[in-house]
Formats: C-alpha cells, structure tokens, sequence
C-alpha cells in the first residue's frame, strides 16, 4: 500500500514538472508574437518567469561577453528535464528505503 500511494505522488510530481516545461515552451513560443497586454500571455508570464528569472544571470553573463541569444528559457528547460529525469526518482527511491 506505501509503495502505492508514494508511486502515485511521484507521478504527479512527474507531470506537475511536464506542466511547467509546457509553461515555459509556450511563453517563449508567445514572447515572440503576442502582445504584452494579451491575457494569456500574462497569465503564462507570472507562471514562467520565476522559473526562467535564477536563470538570466548566466544568460546575461553570456549576452555580455558576445552571445546573442537570450538562453535562460533553454536552461530553465534542462533544469526541470534534469529534476524529472533524476532527482525525482532518486528522492523516491529514498523514500522507499525509509
């Protein structure tokens, strides 16, 4: 019953992070052609801009230095992919030791 309940929470933590990989594809898709007062935009704006703003000091450090592309959005990516590929299932492995 324990393994259950923690493989069902694990799934939904798997697909809460697939969720917001979809948020920050789709604000980055629509920083491109929507308009600031566009609702969805916003809505999607107040959703991925914390997951994207740890990132832009390392995309700003780059921009400074000659790269011209902005690749916070990118690096919130393989952060989440990172966290759904690893450290999801290491922390629920432990918690299946406990």
């Amino acid at each position: 019953m324990h393994y259950i309940i923690l493989r069902q929470v694990q799934l939904g933590c798997d697909y809460f992070l697939v969720f917001l990989e979809f948020v920050v594809v789709a604000y980055s898709l629509m920083s491109w052609v929507a308009s600031p007062a566009n609702r969805l935009y916003a809505l999607l704006s107040r959703m991925a801009q914390p997951l994207i703003a740890p990132f832009r000091g390392i995309s700003m450090a780059l921009v400074r230095r000659g790269f011209r592309i902005d690749i916070s959005a990118i690096l919130a990516l393989a952060a989440l992919e990172i966290a759904r590929a690893f450290l999801l299932p290491l922390i629920f492995n432990w918690m299946m030791t406990l």
